[in-house]
């Protein structure tokens, strides 16, 4: 008896010393990558510059998800083929096919940044064609987002600060009162701008959080004059490095009665860290989205084949970040990756990360608020 409770102490030891060897350099170096091989059907891709893995996936999972079950949440769907002007220089019949599988997709919502140069240069074509996706938005039941895409005329032909701010208005007003939206995000990421206003890096107004509070705070009464049941919105790119221009950006939106929504646009696992940082700086008075998330914001790299079943398990990652974060929309951005990696895209076929989005959308599909 007395050799059995040494074995078993001994037995005990070893067991503390095996555990300590793999738990303590994670403690100590919590960047420590875990094993991928305990990540069943999840093989790291050959570019890993945006930091998530399938090592870095699994430990945040356990971090995130849900102790007491999945929830339900919103889930929409970017319709890239139909924005910016994407709408102008893609065959119609591939945008059709494009649309067909974001409306099998599960999504709730279909969210369009709609370029406004089919407007701005009066391209009566590209506006019917418009009108007729939405057509389908809506006839299949589906809820529709426009996100303010600006012109891709003014990257040409940038106007000044004063100058892009007054003409801001007027876009939005246009397209909600031909639209009539369900959500408007009024403006996508402040810093997306800048190639568009020619004194952006110099006019110190532009870089003024106050004066883009109270932009947000315009846009958002030219929407709901022509429009009033939309809810409008911003949102801003958690990986931007000017944190305190959105920790005071953000403050401010907190404030303003008709904004109802705050975005943030995830594509890098610094990305993550930064969204949580905002959200306890700023609350959330507001709903919180995922106004865009990708595994990666590098174009060249999203459509790397040997990214597919990263990106299968990273959804379902991103589905229990938006749980721990309480967020009411999740909306992914490169779905052409839905379809192929493969570009142009080949609708016809669909990958592991619309397989799974679609599991995730029809099992845990919740209201968009």
């Amino acid at each position: 008896m007395r050799r059995f409770k040494w074995s078993i102490t001994i037995i005990l030891i070893a067991i503390i010393i095996i555990s300590s060897s793999l738990v303590l350099p994670r403690l100590l170096n919590p960047k420590t990558k875990l094993q991928t091989q305990s990540i069943p059907g999840c093989t790291d891709p050959s570019n890993e510059v945006s930091g998530i893995t399938c090592s870095w996936l699994a430990q945040e999972a356990s971090a995130w998800k849900p102790i007491n079950g999945n929830v339900s949440i919103g889930w929409s769907i970017q319709f890239n083929s139909a924005s910016y002007d994407n709408l102008e220089n893609t065959p119609q019949s591939a945008i059709q096919d494009d649309l067909n599988m974001l409306l099998q997709s599960g999504a709730s919502c279909v969210r369009i940044d709609v370029g406004y140069d089919a407007w701005l240069l009066g391209n009566l074509t590209a506006q019917n064609e418009l009108s007729g996706f939405v057509n389908q938005i809506r006839s299949a039941g589906k809820c529709l987002i426009i996100a303010d895409a600006s012109s891709e005329y003014y990257r040409q032909h940038p106007l000044t600060w004063s100058q892009y701010m007054q003409a801001w208005p007027g876009r939005v007003e246009t397209l909600a009162g031909k639209y009539h939206p369900d959500f408007y995000i009024v403006i996508k990421e402040p810093g997306w701008y800048v190639p568009m206003v020619s004194d952006s890096k110099t006019n110190p107004q532009f870089q003024n959080s106050t004066v883009w509070t109270d932009l947000a705070q315009t846009l958002a009464n030219a929407v709901l004059s022509v429009s009033p049941s939309t809810k409008v919105g911003i949102s801003i790119s958690s990986g931007a490095s000017n944190q305190q221009f959105y920790v005071n950006f953000l403050k401010g939106v907190s404030a303003v009665s008709n904004i109802t929504f705050i975005g943030y646009d995830i594509y890098g696992s610094n990305d993550f860290a930064n969204t949580l940082y905002y959200i306890s700086q700023v609350g959330s008075t507001k709903h919180i989205w995922i106004a865009e998330a990708w595994s990666t914001d590098t174009p060249s790299i999203v459509f790397s084949q040997d990214r597919a079943s990263l990106d299968a398990y990273w959804i379902q990652v991103l589905y229990y970040f938006a749980i721990h974060i309480g967020a009411t929309n999740v909306i992914p951005f490169y779905t052409d990756a839905f379809a192929s990696y493969t570009q142009p895209a080949n609708y016809g076929s669909r990958t592991q990360v619309f397989a799974e989005f679609q599991h995730l959308a029809s099992t845990y599909n919740g209201a968009v608020r």
